[in-house]
């Protein structure tokens, strides 16, 4: 027989149990929400939006440069803000400006996903790789002439101890075995995919937490292909240095490749002895005064117009 205090108890923990649960699943479908417009991005430079969005404030100034000087991209564009007092990640974004305008267009999403990156690195990376599996099982994920995808084998890592190189956001290793990775066919050229995550993943799944909504890219970054069935690609961005994070999968954190870093940022140059070291935010810079605010959101917001959106379409 059990007492009723106790049968109270258990009546409880059922509850407390089913709100876990549903709670775990809402955070889930938020993650998959907000890196579905993203996730099948190059590794090397869906690396560097992460680190970028931790920098909400710069991310709109380097997408109002980037909108002010479209006649820049590549090396050249990132070599032309190197006076600027922007993180590494944030100005390496100027060399792909069809990326940086969409972040521009959103910055709330921006701030969001930085926050969350911060917080919560496992559950992003994990959750990129659901996503792309996804995509590829719908068959929309694949090697072509912009992009190579493969899967490889990795080996959970401990996470670095912290030090001045060490990254500070990893706490665990990560869980699978087999990763999906996308690298640009020709390392210097690469293409930023465009598509829409109602599509490319399938019908979604979540239909309380729908993606953004999707608006094609305007006709200036000359875009072709796969935008109705699956991914569509621009015009590549022609790089030598521009891109130098890419992704430790085995361990779930960023690493970055010091030698291309240093031929790029030639004024915030790493002095280190190593080939490769994981990133770590700046703690410097104090995020809780970084915010945009809300006239500012709402400027950007307005930047592209409903016309202008609708003549996307066309």
């Amino acid at each position: 027989m059990i007492v009723p205090s106790l049968q109270s108890a258990i009546a409880q923990d059922g509850t407390q149990a089913s709100q876990t649960g549903q709670g775990d699943e809402a955070t889930q479908a938020k993650l998959e929400q907000m890196l579905a417009p993203i996730a099948l991005y190059p590794d090397s430079l869906l690396s560097q939006v992460l680190m970028a969005a931790t920098y909400p404030d710069q991310v709109a100034e380097a997408a109002e440069w980037s909108n002010e000087n479209q006649s820049l991209e590549g090396d050249a564009a990132v070599k032309a803000v190197e006076d600027k007092d922007w993180d590494p990640s944030v100005a390496s974004l100027v060399a792909f400006p069809m990326a940086l305008s969409m972040m521009g267009d959103k910055p709330d999403w921006v701030a969001e996903l930085g926050d969350t990156f911060l917080a919560n690195p496992d559950g992003v990376m994990d959750t990129i790789q659901v996503l792309r599996k996804k995509a590829q099982d719908e068959g929309n994920l694949k090697s072509n002439e912009q992009q190579t995808v493969s899967v490889q084998e990795v080996q959970p890592e401990a996470p670095q101890s912290s030090s001045q190189q060490s990254v500070v956001v990893n706490q665990a290793p990560a869980t699978q075995t087999q990763v999906i990775v996308i690298e640009p066919t020709d390392p210097q050229v690469v293409y930023v995919p465009a598509y829409n995550p109602t599509v490319v993943y399938g019908p979604w799944w979540y239909p309380s937490y729908p993606p953004p909504f999707y608006y094609p890219p305007p006709p200036r970054y000359g875009f072709y292909g796969g935008l109705a069935t699956g991914i569509g690609f621009g015009v590549g961005c022609a790089i030598s240095n521009s891109l130098w994070g890419g992704f430790n999968w085995g361990r779930n954190d960023i690493d970055i490749n010091v030698n291309r870093y240093n031929n790029i940022n030639v004024n915030k140059r790493l002095d280190v002895n190593r080939t490769d070291v994981s990133w770590k935010n700046d703690v410097r810079k104090d995020r809780r005064n970084v915010s945009i605010d809300q006239n500012k959101r709402n400027e950007m917001r307005n930047r592209t117009s409903s016309s202008d959106k609708r003549e996307a379409f066309r």
